[in-house]
């Protein structure tokens, strides 16, 4: 708990106040998981008891030459009540497991808290203001309703996925590929050494060598950026035939695609807002309705 209240001092009041109320609910479920496990844990071991004595007392019987069908079946039956118990016992710490990991938004809320820049004089400092979550209106089934603005969450990540596979145009795919391939051209393009009275003056060797050092790591590229600096054209001219022929349906330039980001990143956080407010108003009229790990903290906390 303390990792995550020592940081409310960077909210705004109301916000603290949330956020100190959601750490007390969850560690009420905490206990309350514990308590489950207890009960459903003591419940088997004394099942396991019973089942022993049973078997003590049968094989007492059998020994004795006085076992019967009817005693053992009176003995074995308290058994049944005492298995569906467990059962059942188990199932409510399964249900009480569920109800404190639908806390883990949390724990990622806290990390992100932390994450945030620091500012001014005193360390752990930011600046937040406090945003109310809208007010849902005309909800009848606040399960329903969460459901559909999920489903709104789902078709923005979509359009996310669309958003960041959308080809770039040909102009900037060229332009990049010529500057990649001038990048190496300029690597192996050979020095020329005009005083030299002997042997090569460009010293061809060294731009087609390529030898091994004693670590197994290789020295020179075997000419390979001699040979792109000697075809330069043709490569540019080959791979710019492959480019003008890519699909362009939905071309993007890279300040279009930050411009989308940024718009579906801002649609998105409406919704999220949308999505705390009515699970916050169902849990004021007492129904409970999980949070997702990966909602905005912003959209939580009601801050911006």
């Amino acid at each position: 708990m303390n990792g995550i209240l020592k940081w409310v001092v960077l909210l705004p009041p109301k916000s603290c106040e949330k956020l100190e109320r959601l750490v007390e609910e969850r560690d009420a479920a905490f206990a309350a998981m514990r308590a489950a496990d207890d009960r459903a844990t003591e419940a088997a071991l004394e099942l396991g008891r019973m089942e022993l004595d049973i078997q003590r007392k049968l094989a007492e019987m059998r020994a004795s030459g006085k076992i019967y069908e009817n005693e053992r079946k009176s003995l074995e039956k308290p058994l049944a009540s005492k298995r569906a118990e467990v059962d059942r016992l188990r199932a409510a710490h399964g249900r009480a497991v569920q109800r404190w990991e639908d806390y883990a938004f949390l724990s990622d809320t806290g990390d992100w808290l932390r994450e945030q820049p620091k500012r001014g004089l005193v360390e752990q400092v930011v600046l937040f203001r406090h945003r109310a979550s809208p007010s849902p209106k005309k909800v009848t089934d606040a399960t329903t309703a969460v459901a559909a603005v999920r489903q709104d969450l789902d078709a923005l990540d979509a359009e996310w996925e669309q958003v960041s596979s959308a080809p770039a145009p040909v102009c900037d795919l060229r332009a990049r590929m010529v500057e990649a391939v001038e990048r190496i051209a300029a690597r192996g393009a050979p020095q020329i050494n005009a005083t030299s009275r002997e042997g090569d003056p460009v010293n061809i060797g060294r731009c087609l060598a390529l030898a091994t050092h004693e670590s197994g790591t290789f020295i020179g590229d075997g000419g390979s950026s001699f040979f792109v600096w000697l075809m330069r054209d043709e490569i540019i001219a080959r791979v710019g035939e492959l480019i003008d022929a890519t699909p362009q349906t939905g071309v993007l330039t890279t300040a279009e695609r930050a411009e989308r980001f940024a718009e579906i990143a801002a649609r998105r956080l409406e919704l999220e807002r949308l999505e705390e407010g009515i699970i916050s108003s169902a849990a004021e009229k007492g129904q409970f309705i999980a949070r997702r790990r990966e909602a905005d903290p912003r959209a939580i906390l009601e801050i911006e």
